[in-house]
């Protein structure tokens, strides 16, 4: 098990077991059993869903709610451990480059493995790159942001069905670089 949380946390699966517990995606108040999980990440195996969550709950970063027998084995109710969270984000202004570059080589990887496992074009799969510098003042940027996110929670909330398969979807904000020059960085 990788004994860094960063490690933990970037992930891909464990990504999106943790984006099961934001507020307003779990039925039970952010708590969920690990049954529940893999009724709603349906198209991974149980096995890699049920390994994940059990690094997940290793690293401190899944807490153990409850526990209770059903049908001969124990089915656990799990939340998530805000104070790992809260480590982490008072350290990020120093580590702001090495967290940038762990999640760039994270989204690097992904791309790489496709690339080299894969003999089916970008284009056949819906894949693409894109970057737009966007001409927003304050409050039309908190407009967009709280857009974006009802967007991501609409759909990332939705279960797998006949005829779905994931996609994998990043975004990053920065300054561009002449506002970072006028502002002085």
């Amino acid at each position: 098990m990788p004994k860094d949380i960063l490690e933990v946390l970037l992930n891909p699966v464990r990504m999106r077991v943790l984006q099961l517990f934001r507020p307003g995606e779990s039925g039970a108040g952010g708590q969920m059993t690990a049954n529940e999980i893999c009724e709603q990440l349906s198209d991974i195996p149980r096995t890699t869903l049920y390994r994940h969550i059990g690094v997940l709950i290793d690293a401190d970063v899944l807490d153990i709610v409850s526990e209770r027998k059903v049908r001969g084995s124990v089915e656990r109710t799990l939340a998530l451990n805000m104070s790992e969270f809260e480590k982490l984000r008072g350290n990020n202004v120093e580590n702001v480059p090495q967290l940038a570059l762990r999640y760039l080589m994270v989204i690097y990887a992904k791309f790489e493995k496709y690339f080299r496992t894969h003999e089916r074009i970008a284009e056949k799969d819906t894949m693409f790159f894109t970057s737009a510098i966007l001409m927003l003042n304050d409050q039309e940027f908190e407009g967009f942001l709280t857009e974006i996110t009802a967007v991501f929670d609409k759909y990332s909330s939705k279960g797998a069905s006949e005829g779905c398969k994931s996609r994998d979807i990043s975004i990053i904000c920065a300054p561009p670089e002449e506002m970072r020059k006028t502002e002085g960085g």
